[in-house]
């Protein structure tokens, strides 16, 4: 089941939540830059995407969602989320 933010987010950012709740960010830091990207000073400040996700400003997810290179590299990182959840363990 998709993970259901407690906020609406631009139609090309969606991932982010399921990024957000996969705690492989735990112990995997491949979505790190991403969340660099979304908010420098929040992640260098709590390391917590889900945090990150619920505090950022309509504004700046609308920025986000309508940058080219952004939305690219959460859809790589999305596919790359979604092939190691479906590769045999």
């Amino acid at each position: 089941m998709p993970a259901s933010p407690t906020r609406d987010l631009p139609a090309g950012l969606k991932a982010l939540a399921e990024l957000a709740l996969d705690l492989r960010w735990t112990w995997s830091h491949e979505t790190d830059a991403l969340w660099e990207r979304v908010d420098a000073e929040a992640w260098r400040r709590t390391r917590n995407p889900w945090v990150i996700l619920q505090d950022i400003s309509a504004e700046r997810l609308r920025a986000l969602a309508a940058d080219g290179s952004f939305v690219a590299e959460l859809e790589r990182l999305a596919r790359t989320r979604q092939a190691y959840l479906g590769a045999p363990s």
